[in-house]
């Protein structure tokens, strides 16, 4: 007789609900900041990002609103070296209105691109990763990754 093998969960509800829920209740960019600070740690993952890039034509503002449990280190590199402008998730994540896996984008090696998440891998970014990309009603445009 076999056992019915399930897949292990990444998220437990009760964690994902309390997120969700201290996510929904923010009243300021600083709450929000904080509720998602957490996620790491009670969800299992590696880092999380939620970037908001606003509306009209300038999306790619480094000013954006950025929140982001990344190294200090990684993101003065990327902010200096505007990564903002290369950086293929941003890219993808901008321009595409779906969920998408890193290890879909095709990159070539060579590239600058491709330099810049070989570097990220030097600062523990993670190299599994889902971005997620978010469009408000008034035309603003958002990414939402974890690692």
């Amino acid at each position: 007789m076999r056992l019915k093998q399930t897949a292990p969960t990444l998220i437990l509800p009760q964690a994902l609900q309390g997120l969700v829920s201290a996510i929904t209740r923010a009243q300021s960019l600083e709450e929000l900041s904080a509720a998602l600070q957490t996620l790491p740690e009670k969800c299992n993952m590696n880092n999380v990002v939620y970037y908001f890039a606003g509306s009209g034509k300038a999306f790619l503002n480094p000013d954006g609103f950025t929140c982001t449990t990344y190294p200090r280190e990684w993101q003065e590199r990327y902010y200096n070296q505007n990564y903002l402008l290369i950086d293929p998730v941003v890219q993808r994540g901008l321009h595409n209105g779906l969920p998408f896996e890193w290890r879909d984008l095709k990159i070539e090696k060579g590239t600058q691109a491709y330099s810049m998440l070989m570097e990220g891998l030097d600062y523990s970014l993670g190299n599994a990763a889902l971005s997620i990309p978010l469009l408000g009603t008034d035309g603003s445009r958002g990414l939402f990754a974890i690692t």
